[in-house]
């Protein structure tokens, strides 16, 4: 159960780390990159290939506008084991700064009957999301904050190093770590012009145009705070 802390902090729409929520033990116990391989059928899953380690997740998102834009990662498809394998190809710094997967496991939408894709899974992986995901922890997670109905649920795999641009979605996230350790950076709304997105219509809209780790205080002086 939630404690009164995180109670408020979700009732108040507050960001928050809930530890030992026991929200998906199944994943958190049995989730390598190993396991995954051998239960994740197919050969369309989606992975980013970036030079430095920094992801922009550009999906080809035409540039309506015409601004001047250079394509800041590759989106590639490919099965489980051909991540992995091209994974261990690499050497170790490469490994975690040059390839990351991202697809999704669990849909909600319109038309489509079972959320879960149970056409890319195998059995063990199925029984996962059937018995070993706390369903009930999740709906009142949802009900306290007002967050509507889950819509999806994605997987992200990479390694160390792995940056992501800032950025804001359009939905509420619930982030659960499997595996690993991430760190995040959030800025409250009223912040958001102090962060220079991208206008739109721009491919990277919804990004930040700063470079956080060499912010170039000339162009963007509203960053220094």
């Amino acid at each position: 159960d939630l404690g009164p802390e995180a109670v408020s902090c979700v009732a108040q729409g507050q960001p928050c780390v809930l530890r030992n929520l026991n929200a998906f033990p199944a994943a958190v116990s049995r989730w390598s990159f190993e396991y995954l391989a051998q239960q994740l059928k197919g050969s369309a899953f989606s992975m980013f290939t970036s030079n430095d380690g920094n992801y922009s997740y550009w999906y080809g998102k035409p540039n309506s506008a015409s601004f001047a834009f250079a394509q800041p990662t590759r989106h590639e498809t490919g099965s489980f084991h051909d991540f992995l394998d091209r994974r261990s190809a690499l050497t170790p710094l490469d490994a975690c700064r040059s390839l990351y997967l991202q697809d999704v496991l669990w849909r909600n939408h319109v038309g489509r009957g079972e959320p879960l894709r149970r056409e890319i899974m195998g059995d063990d992986l199925q029984h996962d999301w059937d018995c070993g995901l706390a369903w009930a922890l999740l709906a009142n997670v949802r009900q306290i904050g007002r967050l509507g109905p889950m819509t999806t649920s994605s997987l992200f795999c990479s390694g160390a190093g792995a940056y992501s641009r800032p950025h804001y979605d359009q939905n509420a996230n619930l982030y659960l770590q499997v595996r690993g350790a991430k760190r995040w950076l959030i800025f409250p709304p009223e912040d958001s012009a102090m962060l220079y997105p991208y206008p739109k219509g721009h491919p990277l809209d919804r990004k930040s145009r700063i470079d956080f780790s060499a912010p170039d205080l000339s162009a963007f002086p509203a960053a220094a705070g």
